[in-house]
C-alpha cells in the first residue's frame, strides 16, 4: 500500500509537471506573433539604419521641423543641394573673376593717368626746349659777335689814326674799342645751353617712346576688358538662371527628411540587429 501511494504521488507530480510544461508552451506560443512582429520591426529598423548610412546621416541627425521620410523626395532634395553647391562654387569663382577684372581696370586707370602725365610732360618739355633753343641761339649770336669783336681788337695795336689800315688799307678814322667780353665764359655758357637742349631733346624722344608703348598696352587692355566684362555678364546671367531652377532650400529639406529617418533608427534602440537575434532565439 505504501508503494502504491508513492507511485500515485509520483504520477500526480509528473502530470502536474507535464501540465506546467504544456501551460508554458501554450503561453510561449501565444507570444510568438508578438515576438515576430517585434522582430519584423527591428528588421525594418536595420534597413532604416542602412538607409541612413547611405544617405550620409547618423542616428544623431536632428532638425527642428523634421519631415516624414520619403526616399524619392530625399534623393531629389539631395540632387538639388548638390547642384546648388556646384553653383555656389561657380559663384565664388565668378566673384574672384570680377575682382580680377576690377584689378585690371585699376591698372588701366593707372596707365591712363600715367599717359596723361607723360603727355603733359611732353608738351612742357617741347615748350621748354623751344625756349632753351631760343636762349642758345642768342648765346651763340653773342659769342659770334664777341669773337668778331675780339678779332678786330687783336689788330688795335696795329692801327693808328690818320694812317692806312693794314687790313683794308683805308685811312683809320677811329680806333675800335678794346673787347669787354669774356670769351671763355661765353663759350662755357653756350656749351651748357647746348648740353641742356640735347638733354631736353633726348627726354622728348624718351617720352614719345613711352607714350607709344602705353598707348599700345592701354588699347589692347581696353579690348580685353570689354571682352572679359561681356563674358562675366553672360556667366552672371546663366548662373542666376540656374540658381532660379532650384527652388527653395533643398539642403534644408534633405536635413528635415534625414532627421525623421534618424528618429526612427533611434527609437529602435542602440543595436536593433542584436535585439532581433535575441527575439528570434
Amino acid at each position: 500500500r505504501h508503494r502504491a501511494a508513492s507511485a500515485e504521488a509520483a504520477a500526480r507530480q509528473a502530470v502536474e509537471s507535464a501540465q506546467a510544461g504544456l501551460d508554458a508552451a501554450a503561453l510561449a506560443e501565444e507570444r510568438i506573433p508578438d515576438l515576430e512582429a517585434k522582430a519584423d520591426t527591428l528588421r525594418e529598423a536595420e534597413a532604416d539604419a542602412a538607409r541612413l548610412r547611405r544617405a550620409g546621416g547618423t542616428p544623431q541627425s536632428t532638425h527642428a521641423s523634421p519631415l516624414p521620410w520619403d526616399e524619392d523626395a530625399f534623393l531629389t532634395a539631395r540632387d538639388g543641394a548638390q547642384k546648388l553647391e556646384k553653383l555656389r562654387q561657380e559663384r565664388v569663382q565668378l566673384e574672384a573673376a570680377k575682382t580680377a577684372l576690377e584689378s585690371s581696370r585699376e591698372r588701366q586707370r593707372s596707365e591712363l593717368t600715367q599717359h596723361d602725365a607723360l603727355t603733359g610732360e611732353q608738351a612742357r618739355t617741347k615748350r621748354e626746349g623751344q625756349q632753351a633753343k631760343a636762349e642758345l641761339d642768342r648765346a651763340q649770336a653773342e659769342l659770334e659777335a664777341a669773337r668778331a669783336q675780339a678779332g678786330l681788337a687783336a689788330y688795335r695795336s696795329h692801327l693808328h689814326l690818320g694812317e692806312p689800315c693794314p687790313l683794308c688799307e683805308g685811312v683809320v678814322q677811329t680806333l675800335p674799342p678794346p673787347t669787354a667780353h669774356n670769351l671763355a665764359a661765353l663759350e662755357t655758357r653756350v656749351a651748357a645751353l647746348t648740353a641742356d637742349l640735347e638733354g631736353r631733346r633726348l627726354r622728348y624722344k624718351e617720352i614719345g617712346l613711352e607714350l607709344a608703348s602705353l598707348k599700345k598696352s592701354t588699347e589692347e587692355r581696353a579690348a580685353e576688358l570689354r571682352d572679359w566684362e561681356a563674358q562675366l555678364t553672360q556667366r552672371e546671367a546663366d548662373l542666376r538662371q540656374l540658381e532660379a531652377n532650384v527652388p527653395g532650400d533643398p539642403a534644408d529639406t534633405a536635413a528635415r527628411l534625414l532627421a525623421s529617418l534618424a528618429a526612427r533608427v533611434r527609437s529602435a534602440g542602440a543595436d536593433p540587429a542584436r535585439e532581433r537575434q535575441r527575439l528570434l532565439a
